[in-house]
């Protein structure tokens, strides 16, 4: 069984199973995969236009972000909240059951090693890979002057113990930049067991008030940073030395609404799936679903285009002191609950067209790719833009091409990775835990 932990072929099978189990959550495999993509072609357009400087028709990519249709993309640091709302409700729903079955216990060392070894060797590999051998993959003018600054020879060590979004405190100091994501969900994932405690033993009760208590202290803390610095949460304006991006965007205290969203809703479908195998369905009405699905669009739109008045073409106008403290403090909150139905309604069978799409199986192979593909797109981005020789002319149609290449060459990337590298560790540590169950 070791020696087939690494098999190419197995492991390619178990990524392309598309057997769905029973209680699955199936609509999160297609909010996973478009959420990816989303992050994907959010910083295909940053590379492209903002960051890189190499666009030859700047002041055309620049109009673009006054365009309404446009604010999907400019906002779409909002899909990175949807993976932490995924990863609430996974932890939660998956710990419910486990809990059930063990009368309330939850081995807390098989609990955190798990998360460890399912994320770090991957990991580790990927910032070897980035800080010893891209320098190799391609050449040209602008090459070299991304291996001027190698932050992981000095803060690797921040990423492997998961602080790396506390140390060192600028974001663009960190090994990874783009990792903050993965020190901010293992955080999570570390205090998770107050909720799931506070569930099992007192329902309903408990896990309001610890997740209340929790969000209470989100919001509180981020209105003080926004208030204290006085913010500007939307655009690049902002007194001197503050920084909305070290500290607020990658800051667990500022981001753990979504998650906590996910932990409810987690909650939530347990007990309908406990319910139902007692033989009791509880679904709501045709007003109540109605009602839901308007509250979860104005939820899910109000992150999007709420800012269109500070970028739009005709007079645009900055937010106030009272709207950039709603917006900075409230909108990932907001983009969860919109989320949070949309799981909800598609598990209970009311999801019609949207779950049809969100659940169909061809999703299941390229959901379980995301991690990798999370972990090596922005070095495929790098490799793409650093080693041209010409200008990039802005235009839909081309970043349209620069976006399905990256998503082409990230998943292709994270099935090679996957197959030889995180796949073989999670078989190596069913095999562990196998034998540790039979020794007990």
């Amino acid at each position: 069984e070791f020696f087939l932990s690494f098999s190419i072929i197995r492991n390619t099978s178990r990524i392309m199973d598309t057997n769905v189990p029973p209680g699955a959550i199936t609509s999160i495999n297609g909010m996973r995969v478009l959420s990816m993509f989303w992050v994907i072609l959010g910083h295909t357009f940053l590379f492209m236009t903002l960051a890189s400087g190499l666009t030859s028709n700047l002041l055309t990519s620049y109009k673009v972000v006054q365009r309404f249709s446009f604010q999907v993309i400019l906002n779409a640091t909002v899909s990175v909240d949807s993976f932490f709302f995924l990863s609430g409700l996974l932890v939660a729903y998956l710990s419910m059951r486990h809990m059930d079955k063990t009368n309330g216990r939850l081995n807390l060392f098989k609990y955190y090693f798990h998360r460890f070894w399912r994320l770090t060797p991957a990991y580790m590999l990927v910032i070897l890979f980035f800080n010893k051998l891209t320098r190799f993959l391609g050449d040209g003018p602008l090459w070299y002057t991304v291996q001027l600054n190698r932050p992981c020879d000095k803060y690797w060590w921040t990423n492997l113990l998961y602080i790396n979004n506390f140390y060192p405190k600028e974001l663009t100091d960190e090994c990874l930049g783009w990792s903050w994501y993965l020190a901010n969900d293992m955080q999570f994932y570390i205090i998770s067991p107050i909720f799931l405690f506070a569930a099992h033993r007192f329902r309903w009760p408990g896990l309001l008030v610890s997740v209340g208590l929790f969000l209470v202290a989100s919001f509180s803390s981020t209105i003080g940073i926004i208030v204290a610095d006085n913010m500007n949460v939307v655009g690049t304006t902002n007194p001197q030395g503050v920084n909305p991006t070290d500290l607020v965007y990658i800051k667990p205290y500022t981001r753990i609404a979504p998650y906590l969203t996910g932990i409810v809703l987690g909650y939530i479908l347990h007990r309908y799936e406990a319910d139902k195998k007692k033989g009791i369905t509880r679904v709501p009405g045709p007003v109540i679903m109605l009602c839901g699905w308007c509250l979860a669009i104005i939820c899910a739109v109000a992150p999007l285009y709420g800012t269109y008045k500070t970028v739009k073409k005709d007079h645009p106008s900055p937010f106030n002191r009272a709207e950039n403290v709603m917006y900075g403090t409230f909108m990932r909150f907001s983009w969860s609950l919109g989320l949070a139905w949309v799981v909800y309604a598609c598990h209970i069978g009311k999801g019609g067209l949207v779950n049809k799409i969100l659940s169909a199986r061809f999703w299941i192979p390229l959901s379980r790719l995301t991690y990798m593909a999370y972990l090596v797109h922005i070095i495929v981005l790098l490799v793409i833009f650093t080693s041209t020789r010409t200008l990039f002319y802005y235009s839909d149609v081309n970043i349209s091409w620069n976006f399905l290449s990256a998503v082409s060459a990230a998943y292709l990337c994270a099935f090679i990775v996957s197959v030889t590298i995180e796949m073989p560790m999670m078989q190596l540590e069913k095999i562990l835990f196998k034998t540790d169950r039979k020794k007990d």
